[in-house]
């Protein structure tokens, strides 16, 4: 297993080179650079940040490829899409100390200051020539809590976790948070009669939306005990387990709050719960989050193929590349948080199958490991570096912050 994980680590760190070495992926830099930078490319990430330093506009990367660009282009621009670029930013400056990579950082965050933040609440969608927001909030952008609270630390500027604070309060304090416990995919902060209207308003999407808001929560917590964050976290996990876990222990991805419906038991939505509860239940030390994190994996575990690998959907034969990736992270924390033996070997398990049969394809047959959809995404080769990196340093995640910063999934 070592000399097929340190072979591997090789294969892919210059696979990500080759691929990104001319043409940096801002938008999705969290989602590499960050391991590149641990495993001591200061070259290629230093090289990578000079690229991306120039296509930057007012603190933005502006470039990005959503629906709403197919009508409006370069009018519009929602500030959930730099989330990642902004997570890279910070994990150059606490991993390899790159002053360039804090300034960028800070510019960002003035920006958004500027443009997006007003009572509390981030307004998603800017429009760039006129340098104005729109009021509507995107549960993605509950990304930026989370890495305001790591700037906070990293700088120790109290303007950060200010901000991170107020945002944190706007987001519990929405009608619709105080009526269901859980966070809608988008919602009009004005005009808020028009949500009846408005389908996203009413649709609960688990990963990335909440988890983002509920990370970022935990992060204020750690760094000021507001009670308030407390009670709202407890309240939403208690909303998830009634509404979007199943009988069988399944999450359920989507809930539709106007038909009290909740669709899509894909491992897309499993692997942040467990992940998400083990840092709760790290927090708050209550069990209710850890029994509920084992029963979510003891499901997945019998649903786990001879070679390791997990199925996209129960019972079924289709993997997805990037969320294996993540549910071995998950089952490596669940293994720290109560040392049950299972996990970790289920962990290594997949890990091997990984390594063996899913690095270059998006998607595999769960027991044999054939491609089933031959096409490559860059970024999930990177991020099989996470389970990769964790396996080779040895060290735990609770105990290693550094390490916890760049295994989480956002």
């Amino acid at each position: 297993m070592k000399r097929l994980v340190k072979k591997s680590e090789s294969i892919i760190i210059n696979y990500i080179k080759e691929c990104f070495a001319s043409t940096p992926l801002a938008e999705d830099f969290g989602d590499y650079i960050p391991f590149l930078a641990y495993l001591g490319e200061k070259e290629f990430c230093m090289s990578n940040l000079k690229m991306i330093e120039k296509s930057l506009n007012d603190g933005f990367y502006y470039n990005v490829h959503f629906s709403a660009k197919r009508w409006f282009g370069k009018y519009i621009f929602s500030v959930e899409y730099n989330t990642d670029l902004l997570l890279g930013l910070v994990e150059l400056y606490r991993i390899l100390g790159f002053h360039e990579a804090l300034e960028i950082a800070k510019k960002m965050i003035n920006s958004l200051e500027k443009f997006c933040i007003k009572e509390n609440q981030i307004y998603s969608i800017l429009i760039p020539p006129m340098k104005k927001s729109l009021p509507i909030m995107r549960g993605l952008t509950g990304v930026y809590i989370e890495l305001l609270v790591d700037m906070y630390k990293l700088t120790l500027n109290e303007r950060y976790l200010k901000i991170a604070e107020s945002l944190s309060i706007g987001f519990i304090e929405m009608k619709f948070f105080k009526k269901h416990g859980l966070f809608p995919k988008s919602y009009l902060l004005k005009f808020n009669f028009l949500n009846l209207f408005w389908k996203s308003s009413k649709i609960v999407r688990i990963f990335k939306e909440n988890t983002s808001i509920i990370n970022g929560l935990l992060a204020v917590y750690g760094e000021t005990n507001n009670v308030k964050l407390k009670h709202a976290i407890l309240s939403w996990a208690e909303n998830v387990k009634e509404k979007l876990i199943s009988d069988e222990n399944i999450v359920y991805g989507i809930y539709d709050v106007s038909k009290d419906k909740k669709y899509e038991p894909a491992l897309t939505f499993n692997f942040p719960i467990i992940d998400l509860f083990c840092d709760c239940y790290k927090i708050f030390k209550d069990k209710m989050y850890l029994e509920t994190s084992k029963n979510i994996a003891d499901f997945w575990l019998q649903n786990q193929s001879r070679i390791g690998l997990f199925p996209l959907y129960p019972n079924r034969r289709e993997t997805y590349q990037d969320t294996i990736t993540d549910m071995i992270i998950s089952l490596f924390k669940l293994h720290e948080c109560c040392g049950k033996k299972k996990y970790l070997n289920s962990a290594l398990r997949a890990l091997k199958g990984m390594l063996e049969y899913h690095v270059l394809n998006i998607s595999v047959d769960v027991f044999s490991g054939q491609p089933l959809i031959n096409k490559t995404k860059n970024k999930y080769v990177a991020l099989l570096l996470k389970p990769v990196i964790y396996y080779s340093s040895g060290k735990k995640i609770y105990e290693d912050e550094t390490l916890f910063k760049i295994l989480r999934d956002r």
